[in-house]
């Protein structure tokens, strides 16, 4: 194994082996190229010309909340800027919680109801929903059972 080193200090990118903090240092197979700077670095489009428009985060959170929008009954964007986007949202069992969308993936931010998870972050905004609601998870078994069957009824 080679060891490259990360050039932005805040997380380590898709070509490393590990998504966390990053160390400084990145362990990679020899055959991967050195890491690159990424687009949306908050630390890398400080020093340079590049820089993350303002609704990125706020874009990619409202399209992920939509795209659930069969398993939770509502949200609404509340803050955002070229860091992180967040949103509250109202679970199916009536509970508002925040959300938000960094460089980091997917959160409940401390402060919350500790049931939520604070500070778990996901990958997905689904993946962050099936851990604190019951209810959405009930919905998404339910929609995917559901379109399977149309599926099948439609061969």
């Amino acid at each position: 194994m080679a060891i490259t080193t990360c050039i932005c200090s805040v997380t380590i990118h898709s070509r490393c082996l590990k998504s966390q903090p990053c160390s400084g240092v990145a362990p990679t197979p020899a055959s991967f190229p050195p890491l690159s700077p990424c687009n949306y670095c908050p630390r890398q489009s400080m020093s340079s010309n590049r820089s993350i428009p303002p609704s990125f985060f706020k874009d990619e959170l409202r399209n992920a909340l939509e795209e659930q929008s069969f398993g939770i009954n509502g949200f609404a964007l509340t803050n955002w800027n070229n860091l992180e986007a967040r949103a509250q949202v109202t679970l199916l069992e009536n509970l508002t919680v925040d959300i938000v969308l960094s460089i980091r993936g997917f959160y409940v931010p401390s402060g919350q109801n500790e049931q939520h998870l604070p500070d778990t972050v996901f990958e997905t905004v689904d993946s962050l929903l099936q851990n604190i609601s019951p209810g959405y998870s009930a919905k998404l078994a339910e929609t995917i059972v559901a379109r399977l069957s149309s599926e099948r009824n439609c061969s």
